[in-house]
This record gives structure tokens, C-alpha cells and sequence, in this order.
């Protein structure tokens, strides 16, 4: 049985990681420009595999660790997603409890 991760809009994801990307669909932007004006996203996408996860912003700064996946997941959606959770549409997106 698979336990789908739900989203306030009624998305019901297979795994939370794919909960996490329809959220960072929804809020990011296309050039992947906040709403501040600063570039997010993750650098590693265009790097080796070797090299660290870190976001297009700098985070996480150079004297710490390398960010994880989460962490940067994270970062990235805080930086999009507005104040009260809700897109352009006027639809909210937060994760929800499993009853839809």
C-alpha cells in the first residue's frame, strides 16, 4: 500500500520527496528567481556529482557542510513560498494531513 503525502489543493503524492516538488512547481518561478529578486536554485544540478549541494544564492556558506538534499529542498521552498501559502491562482499549497 503505498501512503500518499497530500497537499491542501487535493495533490496526493507517492513519496514526500514528490510532495516537495509539486510545491517548488508551483511557487518557483521559471528563471528560478524569488520573488525578492534572488536566483535559487540548485547549482549542483549543473555541477559533478562530486561537488556539494549548495543553492545559486550561496547557501549553504562556504564555511559550513555541505547542505542535504532536505535542507536545500527547504531553503528553496521557504525563499518562493509567500506568507499564506497560496499561488498566483488563489490556491492554497501546504502539505496537508493524509484525509484529502
Amino acid at each position: 500500500m503505498i501512503e500518499h503525502h497530500y497537499c491542501a489543493c487535493g495533490y496526493a503524492a507517492p513519496t514526500a520527496g514528490e510532495l516537495v516538488d509539486h510545491l517548488h512547481e508551483v511557487f518557483s518561478l521559471g528563471d528560478d528567481t524569488a520573488p525578492d529578486g534572488t536566483q535559487h536554485a540548485e547549482v549542483a544540478r549543473h555541477q559533478p556529482a562530486t561537488d556539494p549541494l549548495r543553492c545559486l544564492c550561496g547557501y549553504p556558506p562556504i564555511e559550513h557542510q555541505a547542505a542535504s538534499l532536505d535542507d536545500l529542498d527547504r531553503h528553496i521552498l521557504a525563499a518562493y513560498t509567500p506568507a499564506n501559502a497560496t499561488a498566483a491562482d488563489g490556491t492554497k499549497h501546504v502539505a496537508a494531513s493524509a484525509d484529502p
